[in-house]
């Protein structure tokens, strides 16, 4: 059976030619070889919105009927799992993908206005411009409902206040790597989380390994070197111990 190969390139249509993420990365997220962009700070703590704007178009929505029979997957804050029906996303507009301060913009619109959330909301700028949001519970955001628009794109998510482990969970980190995506970002109430993927190739199994040897790790530093691991850091530990393996570009900040 041929191996399935996970990778940050993407495709669009019948082009042969790969079409990548902005050169350089929105909100002091950089992929290590490209610099680094600062999101402007908002003007008396109003959202500073993009010059390209993007409208609410609610007549897309569109509900998640296939988590009725099972636990669904894509991004969440690995609290718990859960089972729920009531996931959406719509079309709300559409984006210059090269306009690198755009983006950036446009995901500080985002994070002002689901801070403080109940549930889990992701946005998502595809390759093509398309501009998504999907809309989930308080422990995950079913990202799955997009299919193949999740592939080279950008996204963000927020994580719900009180229920983060102040970085990703394993569920993002799997999820990530599974829809091909070419930068996750996801925040919560006290810090701002990326994940580069820049030509990564990876397995199923790759990613898996990784974190369980990053989860072993972690588990007997906590034990047998307790000042390696600060408490509450466990599992920013865990991703980012897993990331370095993977050859993913990791980096946390404060919110």
């Amino acid at each position: 059976m041929q191996e399935k190969i996970y990778s940050g390139d993407v495709r669009i249509g019948s082009s042969a030619e790969p079409v990548h993420a902005p050169e350089s990365l929105p909100a002091n997220v950089s992929d290590g070889h490209s610099v680094e962009v600062d999101i402007p700070a908002p003007d008396n703590g109003k959202p500073d919105y993009t010059d390209t704007p993007i409208p609410k178009n609610v007549h897309n929505s569109s509900v998640d009927k296939s988590a009725e029979n099972g636990i669904i997957s894509g991004r969440g804050s690995g609290k718990k799992p859960y089972i729920s029906e009531n996931h959406t996303y719509e079309k709300i507009g559409e984006i210059d993908f090269s306009n690198k301060k755009a983006i950036a913009r446009s995901l500080q619109e985002f994070e002002h206005k689901y801070i403080d959330s109940d549930i889990e909301h992701c946005r998502v700028f595809c390759p093509n411009g398309e501009v998504y949001e999907v809309h989930g519970d308080r422990f995950r955001v079913n990202t799955d409902l997009l299919g193949d628009k999740m592939e080279g794109s950008i996204n963000e998510h927020n994580h719900v206040i009180g229920e983060s482990q102040y970085s990703f969970s394993w569920e993002d980190l799997e999820s990530s790597a599974k829809d091909k995506s070419s930068i996750s970002i996801a925040y919560d109430e006290k810090y701002r989380y990326s994940m580069t993927f820049s030509n990564v190739k990876l397995t199923e199994d790759m990613v898996y390994e990784a974190y369980k040897r990053a989860e072993d790790s972690v588990g007997n530093d906590m034990k047998f070197h307790p000042e390696r691991v600060p408490i509450g850091d466990e599992q920013h530990e865990r991703i980012k111990r897993a990331c370095k393996e993977l050859g993913i570009k990791y980096s946390r900040v404060p919110s």
